[in-house]
């Protein structure tokens, strides 16, 4: 994984490059009322990238990236 972007506490955008693709992971970190809001966006390009979108590998994708956050909010939760 390659880090393209970092803003301390703020956000940070990386760059993954599995065969065939390439894939842009984006994600900011902003305060709020609640504590903080976790935004996240991703790019997917490259020979593969349509396959990966017929098989919907983009609802697999995003049912990880819900576990990791939920994660990421218990541990942040433990240390304050």
């Amino acid at each position: 994984m390659l880090i393209r972007k970092l803003e301390r506490d703020r956000y940070i955008e990386c760059e993954v490059r599995p065969p065939g693709m390439v894939v842009i992971n984006r994600y900011a970190v902003e305060p709020s009322e609640r504590g903080v809001r976790i935004t996240h966006g991703i790019e997917v390009s490259g020979r593969v990238a349509r396959l990966a979108k017929a098989m919907q590998l983009d609802k697999l994708y995003t049912r990880l990236l819900k576990k990791e956050i939920s994660r990421l909010i218990a541990l942040a939760e433990a240390r304050s």
